[in-house]
């Protein structure tokens, strides 16, 4: 700079000038030079439908432009972003921006992904690229018909395989008989809603299909809550719903399977991953690759038309070995040729980089002292050194809690005292004999391929389990890490050997134990589920299957009170237990259910492991055990009754016995014409015919006799009360039923009552008995009485009640069954109703009027049966059913030649 302004001011000036011009000119050259080879390089726009980070266009847009990127072509990427703006004004004012954009501006081909750029540049874009040959791809379902009108078009066409989807999900869920189709309503999702109609009206599947689309995601993810274990969903694409709310794919599909409490199967590559099992998936990289290719075909001159279309779309069977094993799916249900994904690495990759680092360690200390050894071979002078270095690696070797071991020509050469431990055999005794003297039988070919390729330095597998066998015969799994080094001027192999037999034994006793404890929870009769803090479910037992019908490994990370609504009443109990780690009991709590109102105990059990709290929720059913303690209640109310109908029965009988003969002797008075009252009647100046008539005139004498009737039934009222309470067999004797019953319905003919809207001339009697039945022994009367309540309360409920469309009717059927008798007596009259149907053989229940019943002849009659006969009595009723009255009699063999029937 000095030396420059020594130099004259005029010289300075045009030494300035002269070098500008010179920087001019490169500029000009340089710019030509660029414009040279831009021409050169073919200009290519890449139009998307959507925008940058949308996971299918991206995986398209990388297609191309690995492909470009091997070749000299200039790629410009323009996105429409039509999954997040869609209208016609949006639309106008994109046209207008290229329009700007693109004025002067020439292409030598376009690529267009997905519908709405394709029909863009087919449509309003032919303006702008009137004569630029088009590639397309990733467009739905395109007619050949489309094409027919276009020249220079060709491409990839985009097709989901729904129909091999169907068919894969009823392969592996056979249980399936529904499937629920996700997806939006663009135009993608348009010709997904024609396909699935195709299907449906072929026939092409047996299966019911659902099509969930134009739905707000809110909705969607409730209906999905809702799907039960039959159902498969397969979810295509869903990323715009009804509100126009734009939602990222991979966040949709994550949503949808998080709701969806069965398997989810997709229809694109890039929802994989997020919670889909798989499927037959659509690859959008595979689109990119192939439009590419197609325009440098082009590019080198080739014409579009003469590049046919690719019609179909491969899809590859890919799936999600997370998904796979959360929803218990076995690999052997998959198709031939499928890729599983995310597979977790085997035991031994837990420590793989704690076993390199050794092994290298290791290596590297081995070949430095090789190399030692080998200089010691070629110098005397490093003989000290060499001879240091081999005593360390020895050192190094022998303390080395790992086995290493050097072959070389299928044969061993060095093996260190951890090695000689593991297989039991002396470095000796591994160089007397041949190299797999230790492997295991069934591991020997595969450690042979090994060590061949290592000998002739090819790639080997490094690191792998296997099983030996020790000189005593015991068999050990040692994990394996082995490299190729050179010694002695060739190759060799060098290998670590860990001992894993122990850690295998403890994995396996740890899955023992864990099925075991697994069993012993799946063999209760108790239904038990366990919770974390926050109410998911970590354990379902088979009972808690049974009972709701959910699987475990469906109900497994799902908050409890979304898989049981019913439950959402113990939340706060759930917590207590939780926070004052406390055990909680609620006993005979009602739930309802399809079989009706079911009693449960409910205990909860407070888990605590380390900082992690949680329940143990366990449900017995408890239903028959308070149906028993009813009907013992039941059974001890009736003793308790027929205590106290015995005594009633014999406080009531003396003033019955005195009304009874009192009768007697005051109508003996006042009607006998006998001696004795025409004297007294004499004696006091009355006239006894005079008396007689005054007496006929005010129905005296039928008085009388009503008092006389009354005191009967009084008297009959006390004997069924005494043999409420008292069992006795003095008047057994055998009979046929058939006829006792006859005999019963010949006294009921003559029974009606006007008041009470009953004639038994006017039912229909219907009477069906098996011909072997035998004769019972039992009390006639009794029975007869039993026989007779029946019939006549049917009679009473009848006649209360208007049969619509039919006759009063009363059906008698008897039957054999084992050493049992079985008489039916049914009527078409009104149903009971579960609240007296239970109680309908309490003592003094009536649903009658007052002074109508008194509410002990079923009560009596029940008695008979199972107290004096040992037999069993209950009724059926319900809706659009008759009313069945049954009774079962035992059998007794006769053991007297000398009793005969009394009927």
């Amino acid at each position: 700079m000095k030396i420059l302004m020594q130099i004259p001011l005029k010289f300075r000036i045009n030494f300035i000038l002269l070098m500008s011009l010179i920087q001019l000119l490169g500029q000009d050259s340089l710019h030509i030079n660029n414009l040279h080879h831009s021409v050169a390089k073919p200009q290519v726009l890449l139009l998307n439908s959507y925008h940058k980070g949308f996971l299918w266009t991206d995986d398209i847009t990388k297609g191309v432009e690995d492909i470009f990127n091997q070749k000299k072509v200039d790629l410009y990427v323009e996105y429409m972003d039509t999954k997040r703006q869609f209208n016609e004004e949006y639309l106008t004012l994109f046209h207008r921006l290229l329009e700007i954009k693109f004025k002067k501006h020439h292409y030598d081909l376009v690529i267009t992904s997905d519908d709405n750029a394709f029909n863009y540049i087919k449509g309003r874009g032919r303006s702008l690229f009137s004569n630029v040959p088009l590639v397309f791809c990733g467009v739905n379902y395109l007619k050949k018909e489309t094409l027919d009108t276009l020249y220079g078009v060709t491409g990839v066409n985009e097709k989901i395989d729904l129909l091999s989807n169907l068919n894969l999900i009823q392969q592996i869920h056979e249980t399936c008989r529904k499937v629920v189709i996700i997806t939006e309503n663009t135009p993608t999702g348009v010709h997904i809603q024609k396909e699935i109609n195709r299907i449906k009206e072929q026939s092409l599947t047996s299966l019911d299909i659902e099509t969930l689309y134009d739905i707000a995601f809110d909705d969607l993810e409730k209906r999905l809550k809702n799907l039960t274990p039959e159902t498969i969903v397969l979810h295509t694409i869903f990323s715009r719903d009804k509100i126009e709310q734009y939602i990222d794919i991979d966040e949709a599909a994550e949503r949808i399977c998080s709701a969806s409490p069965v398997p989810v199967y997709g229809s694109w590559d890039f929802t994989l991953g997020y919670g889909i099992v798989g499927g037959y998936l659509v690859n959008g990289y595979q689109q990119g690759v192939d439009a590419a290719k197609m325009a440098l075909e082009i590019l080198d001159g080739k014409s579009p038309n003469e590049i046919p279309v690719k019609w179909h779309t491969p899809a590859r069977p890919i799936f999600d070995d997370r998904q796979l094993s959360f929803r218990n799916i076995s690999d052997t249900k998959l198709p031939a040729g499928s890729v599983i994904l995310f597979r977790p690495k085997s035991f031994y990759k837990e420590y793989k980089l704690l076993f390199i680092n050794i092994s290298v360690v290791i290596a590297l200390l081995m070949i430095a002292v090789l190399g030692l050894l080998s200089g010691y071979l070629r110098t005397k002078a490093s003989k000290i050194q060499i001879q240091e270095s081999e005593e360390l690696f020895r050192k190094l070797a022998q303390t080395a809690p790992v086995g290493i071991l050097l072959y070389q020509n299928n044969h061993w050469i060095f093996a260190n005292e951890a090695a000689e431990k593991i297989f039991g055999y002396s470095l000796d005794e591994l160089k007397a004999n041949e190299l797999f003297i230790m492997v295991a039988p069934d591991y020997r070919e595969k450690v042979k391929e090994r060590v061949m390729l290592r000998q002739q330095n090819l790639p080997a597998e490094n690191e792998y389990e296997l099983k030996i066998v020790t000189k005593e015969g015991v068999e050990k799994w040692v994990l394996l890490d082995g490299c190729t080094i050179k010694y002695n001027g060739a190759f060799a192999g060098l290998v670590s050997i860990l001992d894993i037999s122990k850690l295998k034994n403890s994995n396996d006793k740890l899955n023992n134990l864990q099925n075991f404890l697994s069993n012993i929870i799946n063999s209760m009769p108790s239904a038990m589920a366990s919770l974390n803090q926050e109410g998911q479910v970590l354990l379902w037992n088979e009972q808690f299957e049974k009972k709701t019908g959910i699987r475990a490994e469906v109900a497994r990370g799902h908050k409890l009170t979304e898989l049981i609504p019913d439950f959402k009443k113990y939340t706060s109990l759930i917590d207590e237990s939780i926070s004052e780690q406390k055990t909680i009991h609620r006993l005979k709590q009602t739930r309802m259910t399809e079989k009706g109102k079911v009693f449960e105990d409910i205990t909860l059990f407070p888990i605590a492991v380390e900082s992690s709290k949680g329940v143990t929720l366990r449900i017995d059913e408890v239903t028959e055990k308070i149906q028993m303690e009813e009907m013992m209640v039941q059974s001890e109310k009736m003793l308790s009754i027929g205590g106290l109908a015995a005594g009633m029965a014999h406080e009531i009988n003396n003033p019955i016995a005195g009304m009874l003969q009192n009768a007697i002797v005051l109508e003996n008075k006042l009607l006998k014409n006998s001696p004795k009252n025409l004297d007294i009647a004499r004696e006091v100046g009355l006239d006894f015919e005079a008396l007689g008539q005054f007496i006929e005139k005010r129905n005296i004498r039928k008085h009388l006799e009503l008092i006389h009737d009354s005191g009967l039934k009084a008297a009959d009222i006390v004997t069924n009360m005494l043999s409420f309470a008292r069992k006795s067999e003095s008047n057994f004797n055998y009979i046929r039923l058939p006829n006792l019953i006859s005999k019963t319905l010949e006294i009921l003919k003559n029974d009606y009552d006007l008041k009470k809207n009953y004639d038994f001339k006017k039912i229909k009697i219907s009477q069906t008995y098996a011909e072997d039945l035998p004769e019972i022994k039992c009390e006639e009367t009794k029975i007869q009485q039993v026989i007779m309540n029946i019939l006549r309360n049917g009679a009473e409920a009848m006649g209360e009640y208007t049969i619509k469309n039919a006759d009063p009717e009363i059906g008698i059927h008897a039957y054999r069954k084992g050493n049992l008798i079985h008489l039916i007596i049914e009527n078409n009259g009104p149903p009971i109703p579960d609240s007296i149907r239970n109680r309908i053989f309490d003592p003094f229940f009536t649903t009658k009027e007052i002074g109508k019943g008194t509410g002990i002849g079923l009560s009596v009659s029940y008695f008979i049966i199972t107290k004096n006969h040992n037999g069993n009595m209950w009724v059926k009723s319900g809706k659009n059913e008759t009313t069945k009255f049954i009774i079962e009699l035992p059998l007794n063999e006769r053991n007297d030649s000398n009793e005969t029937s009394n009927i």
